[in-house]
């Protein structure tokens, strides 16, 4: 990933060898500029939300940065609308293009939910997290080839929910641990990619019932869960 607000040479370094970058366009833009990024050998370019970049105002650097890419390429281009606007930006950065369009099924409700999650500053990464691997019988690399049952990977340096405690080690090893049962179940309703927040908050049986049910985000806390809230999520 190639973002502002971080050390500029080290994601340069990061992303000279890399085979995919997803960037932000001010900072690919700026990487390119100082010549810290060569894309003369960009096989495919993958706009994302276009729309939304042109909105709020990102075109002079999607210009810049696809001025320099191969022409000899192959160009994605996914906007929640083509009209206007978003619809000439996608002619001139194609080149016989194809138009798919994904529609909801004719009587089908679409159903969103919004939720707003408070973080503090610099605390983003921490709080939200996505399931980055799942294993039902997991064991242990690092704590003597300990039992992690049920494991949801949350970090590739040993961050993880799982059933009980690891024998032998205090409960500061870095891992989220979850009631045997409670672990099963949640096992069971999330998947690789769902984003968990980790909160000290214990949630209500309210917001523990619709987490389970499949809303995309699992909730992970260090506070005692009431029993309502345990029971309403096994349900």
């Amino acid at each position: 990933p190639v973002y502002g607000g971080t050390n500029l040479e080290t994601q340069a370094k990061r992303a000279k060898d890399a085979h995919v970058i997803v960037a932000t366009p001010g900072r690919m833009l700026d990487l390119l500029e100082r010549r810290l990024l060569d894309v003369s050998n960009v096989h495919i370019f993958v706009l994302d939300e276009a729309d939304r970049m042109l909105d709020v105002g990102f075109q002079p650097q999607t210009d810049r940065i696809e001025a320099q890419l191969p022409k000899d390429r192959h160009t994605m281009f996914f906007s929640a609308t083509l009209d206007g606007r978003a619809g000439r930006i996608a002619k001139r950065y194609t080149n016989e293009p194809h138009r798919y369009e994904v529609q909801r099924p004719e009587g089908e409700e679409g159903v969103i939910e919004h939720r707003f999650i408070k973080v503090g500053r610099g605390t983003k990464l921490s709080t939200l997290m996505e399931i980055l691997e799942k294993d039902r019988d997991h064991r242990s690399n690092r704590y003597n080839d300990a039992p992690m049952p049920f494991m949801q990977r949350l970090t590739w340096d040993g961050i993880a929910l799982h059933a009980g405690a690891i024998p032998g080690h205090p409960a500061s090893h870095g891992c989220v641990r979850l009631p045997l049962a409670f672990a099963r179940e949640l096992y069971s309703v999330t998947r690789v990619g769902a984003v968990v927040h980790i909160t000290d908050e214990a949630p209500s049986a309210e917001t523990a019932l619709a987490t389970a049910r499949g809303v995309g985000m699992a909730i992970a806390t260090s506070a005692p869960v009431p029993a309502a809230a345990m029971t309403g999520a096994m349900r």
